[in-house]
């Protein structure tokens, strides 16, 4: 299973969560797994909330290949990829996890090195995938969740 985080916080969040999810499952073998959509407090420069979600795909483009569909789709959809890092934008896609194994590229790292520190991340991760553990540490996600530096986050009401 791979994982992939959305995130989003300018314009309609819950219609670019669907957006991005129907272009998810148009490259997905099965149909994805969904989290819950999450509201989280803007962390760095951004200043508006932040709806986040992780999807659970079956996939056959490798990992790198997998990447370049994600930017090319946040490009199309509008984010500007020049932006701050942590800055407001319309669509965020990342790989958490490919598979279970460890990979790493001059423009790709997996895990995605900073899910660690992140509950938007985290929390819908552990929805749909309960028994996750670090493919690097073997840490179990409730223990990750633990560690991870807090941040105001809930389940919104909004569905898929």
């Amino acid at each position: 299973m791979i994982y992939i985080a959305l995130g989003t916080s300018l314009a309609d969040k819950a219609a670019n969560l669907r957006e991005a999810a129907s272009f998810l499952e148009s490259i997905s073998e099965h149909k994805p797994v969904y989290s819950s959509i999450w509201e989280t407090e803007p962390v760095g420069p951004s200043q508006h909330v932040f709806y986040n979600a992780v999807i659970g795909l079956r996939c056959d483009r490798t990992p790198s290949a997998l990447l370049g569909l994600l930017k090319e789709y946040e490009e199309q959809a509008g984010r500007d990829l020049s932006a701050p890092r942590w800055s407001d934008r319309i669509i965020d896609l990342d790989i958490i996890g490919y598979n279970r194994t460890v990979y790493m590229d001059a423009d790709l790292e997996i895990p995605h090195p900073r899910y660690k520190d992140r509950l938007f991340v985290l929390e819908p991760l552990r929805e749909i995938a309960p028994d996750w553990t670090d493919p690097e540490s073997g840490e179990h996600i409730d223990d990750l969740i633990l560690r991870a530096v807090p941040l105001a986050l809930s389940k919104s009401t909004v569905m898929w």
